[in-house]
């Protein structure tokens, strides 16, 4: 996951990269990695934030 958090950094802001966020934040939660998670999600909203 730290690779592709890492990938999704720097990826340009749009509606694909915010569903990829999102797929991210809810792997991690179902993980147990709250604080990870709850990053994720908010980067998937500001994705949306343009």
């Amino acid at each position: 996951m730290a690779a592709v958090i890492a990938w999704l950094e720097h990826a340009p802001r749009c509606r694909r990269i915010a569903q990829m966020w999102l797929t991210a934040a809810q792997v991690l939660e179902r993980a147990g990695d709250t604080a990870p998670s709850v990053y994720a999600y908010h980067k998937a909203l500001s994705c949306l934030e343009l």
